[in-house]
C-alpha cells in the first residue's frame, strides 16, 4: 500500500527509520525475564507523583521536540494506568506508562529512556505494576533492536508493520530514546 500512496503523489515522503512494529503477546510470561540489576546506584525509578510532572514534561520535550504538558498530565493521571520515571542524580532520564487497551491488554505507551538498561528496568516495573492484564501490547520502532529484544524476552509477539509516510516534511525525533510509542498513528510520538 505504501508504494501506491507514494506513486499517487499524495504522500511522497517515507521514513524508514520510523517504521513501527505493532507487538502483541497474548500470553505474557513473567516480567522477571527483564533485568534491572545493571542499574547504577545513582539511578532511581519512582512511581508517578504530581511533583514529578515538570521533570517528566521536560524530558518528554527533549525526545519529541515540543512540550506536551497537558497531554502528559492527563495521561499520567488516567484511571487504570501506571507511570514510572527514572532519575539520575535528580534529573529525569526516562519514563513510561502502561494502560489497559480496549481488549484488556496491558499497553505500554510510551516508553522513553536515555539508555536501554533504564528502558528495560522501566518496562519491568510497568509490567510488575499491572498484573491482571489480558496480554501485552507495545508499539516499537523497527530500527530499535533493543526494543525488539525486550519483546522477544517476553514471548513470541504477533507483529504488524506500519510504514510512516508524510505529505510534507518528515518529523524530527530522537528515535534512539524511543522504546515504545505514545500513539499507534505516530501523531504525537
Amino acid at each position: 500500500m505504501t508504494e501506491k500512496y507514494v506513486k499517487a503523489g499524495q504522500l511522497p515522503y517515507i521514513d524508514e527509520n520510523l517504521t513501527t512494529l505493532k507487538n502483541y503477546i497474548p500470553n505474557i510470561g513473567s516480567p522477571n525475564v527483564l533485568g534491572n540489576k545493571d542499574l547504577p546506584d545513582n539511578i532511581e525509578i519512582e512511581p508517578f507523583q504530581k511533583n514529578l510532572l515538570p521533570s517528566i514534561v521536560q524530558y518528554d520535550a527533549s525526545v519529541v521536540g515540543f512540550e506536551r504538558a497537558q497531554m502528559l498530565e492527563l495521561s499520567c493521571e488516567e484511571e487504570d494506568s501506571e507511570t514510572f520515571a527514572a532519575f539520575r542524580n535528580g534529573a529525569c532520564i526516562g519514563y513510561g506508562s502502561i494502560k489497559r487497551s480496549c481488549l484488556g491488554a496491558g499497553r505500554v505507551s510510551p516508553l522513553f529512556a536515555d539508555d536501554p538498561t533504564v528502558a528495560e528496568a522501566l518496562l519491568k516495573k510497568l509490567l510488575e505494576s499491572y498484573p491482571n492484564m489480558n496480554g501485552f501490547a507495545m508499539l516499537t520502532l523497527k530500527n530499535n533492536e533493543f526494543s525488539s529484544s525486550m519483546i522477544r524476552k517476553l514471548g513470541n509477539p504477533e507483529i504488524e508493520t506500519c510504514m510512516r509516510i508524510y505529505s510534507k516534511a518528515k518529523i524530527e525525533v530522537d528515535a534512539k530514546r524511543v522504546f515504545a510509542l505514545t500513539d499507534m498513528n505516530f501523531s504525537v510520538i
